[in-house]
């Protein structure tokens, strides 16, 4: 068994219209396969859309109230925000990018023109 934490980029639909934007959610799911707590600082994370740091994102995980989680052995965290607005302007294609050192985690989201 893998004894790292699991990290996974999670996203409320890839399949979106203009009008689900603004309920639209990105979050991270942090599981624990150690057999003791583990501390987990959720500003060692960056987002990017399509290749550019989004800014929504850092304010958010930055505020201080979600940045040092500790979750207990055989546990997962699941926290999630909804930024869409702060994500997409236009129809198209979109890549989120979920980085923490050399670790990249994404995920494509595809907006129909309706």
């Amino acid at each position: 068994m893998n004894k790292n934490p699991v990290i996974e980029l999670l996203v409320s639909s890839n399949h979106l219209k203009p009008e689900d934007i603004p309920k639209f959610e990105v979050g991270v799911k942090i599981t624990n396969n150690r057999s003791h707590s583990i501390p987990f600082d959720l500003s060692e994370f960056e987002l990017y859309v399509n290749s550019e740091r989004n800014m929504a994102w850092d304010l958010i995980v930055n505020n201080g109230t979600l940045m040092n989680i500790k979750i207990s052995p055989g546990m997962n965290e699941t926290i999630s925000w909804p930024i869409g607005e702060a994500m997409f302007q236009f129809p198209g294609i979109y890549e989120l990018k979920l980085v923490r050192g050399n670790a990249v985690l994404k995920q494509m989201v595809y907006i129909t023109e309706d």
